[in-house]
This record gives C-alpha cells, sequence and structure tokens, in this order.
C-alpha cells in the first residue's frame, strides 16, 4: 500500500472519529498542503498519527 493510500484510508477513519470540519476553506487549505508532501513526508506523517494514537 501506497503511502497516499494509507493516508487516505487514516482520512477516511477519522470522519467516524473527529467532528466534520465546517469550514470548507479550511479542508481545501488541509488538502492542498497534503498533496504538496513527499511520500517520505507522508510516511512520516502517518508513522506520527499512528504512534499517538497507540499511546
Amino acid at each position: 500500500m501506497t503511502a497516499r493510500d494509507r493516508l487516505n484510508f487514516i482520512e477516511k477513519l477519522l470522519g467516524y472519529a473527529l467532528p466534520k470540519l465546517q469550514s470548507v476553506e479550511v479542508s481545501a487549505e488541509l488538502t492542498s498542503r497534503i498533496e504538496g508532501l513527499s511520500d517520505d513526508q507522508l510516511n512520516r506523517l502517518i508513522d506520527k498519527i499512528l504512534n499517538e494514537e497507540a499511546s
């Protein structure tokens, strides 16, 4: 599974755990920032998120 696939999977799961963002502007900014990350940066972000949840 690629880093982008892993991120998309986690993003979908977060929809069940976190409230939806009310601002489309914030969502669009977050999407554009995530799309600008390299695969290595995405992997590090995913690992950090998963490690925080395990703590």
